[in-house]
């Protein structure tokens, strides 16, 4: 599987790109061309990288045509979004708390570092691997006071001790 392993991560650089909508906010305003020129310069950039990286880098070359293409069509989504609404950047999203779901992610990702978890497990690894890393990211978040893990704690607690009671 290690050849798969930088496609993977190129492919998790798609993830981060994908946690920033600003489409849904230019659609709610009903200014959809923006939408449909982010697209279309998205595909011309994803094209002309994969012409250009397909051929050397092969499928690796076309995850990071894909990731790049859609970095653009982000870029260009969020300057709509600004001169649509009118506000500045940093009113766009909520960039303090993406910043600590970032970090939160990166630092639990150390646990997956080592191959000992396939080395040593098998497949059975990769299950604990992946449990040892939610639980990580999970108190990460809490640590971090990101607004969301708060409040889904919130919800949480009361749920369990009303299981306590009964």
């Amino acid at each position: 599987y290690l050849p798969a392993v930088i496609v993977m991560q190129l492919f998790a650089l798609a993830f981060v790109r994908e946690c920033v909508d600003f489409g849904v906010p230019l659609r709610a305003i009903n200014r959809t061309q923006p939408i449909l020129i982010a697209n279309a310069l998205g595909i011309g950039v994803n094209l002309a990288l994969l012409l250009v990286l397909l051929p050397e880098k092969g499928l690796a070359g076309a995850v990071g045509a894909y990731v790049v293409s859609r970095v653009v069509d982000g870029v260009y989504l969020a300057v709509a979004l600004k001169h649509a609404y009118q506000v500045s950047y940093a009113a766009l999203a909520p960039w303090k708390d993406l910043a600590k779901v970032a970090a939160a992610a990166s630092l639990a990702a150390v646990v997956l570092y080592s191959k000992s978890w396939t080395d040593e497990l098998g497949l059975i690894g990769v299950i604990f691997g992946g449990i040892v890393y939610v639980i990580a990211f999970a108190a990460l978040l809490l640590l971090f006071r990101v607004p969301e893990a708060m409040q889904l704690l919130q919800w949480i607690r009361p749920a369990t001790l009303l299981r306590r009671l009964r």
